[in-house]
């Protein structure tokens, strides 16, 4: 995936998504979005679900992913997020290297 596409999904996790360690540890990550060629990209690149959500007419997107496929993704996003979700970021991945 080019930089710019994965810059775009920093945009989308930035907004509309959250990332961080469930109770055993393990990496997660998750964004919503109204386009489904959005999440299908991000499942290509990087592997796992997308759920769907109908809400009074309109369709939502759900990617998911968690453990390694998570800790992939929140890596190539981070240098792209902004503000208090990319100091998180770094400070997951900081954790998850110790």
């Amino acid at each position: 995936m080019e930089d710019t596409q994965i810059a775009y999904l920093a945009g989308f996790m930035t907004s509309r998504g959250g990332f961080g360690f469930n109770k055993d540890g393990w990496e997660w990550m998750y964004f919503r979005t109204l386009d489904h060629e959005i999440a299908a990209a991000a499942r290509d690149e990087w592997g796992r679900v997308i759920t769907e959500r109908a809400d009074k007419g309109t369709t939502s997107y759900k990617y998911t992913a968690t453990g390694t496929e998570a800790a992939k993704a929140i890596a190539d996003v981070t240098p792209y997020l902004m503000g208090l979700k990319r100091e998180r970021a770094e400070e997951l991945l900081a954790g998850a290297a110790a």
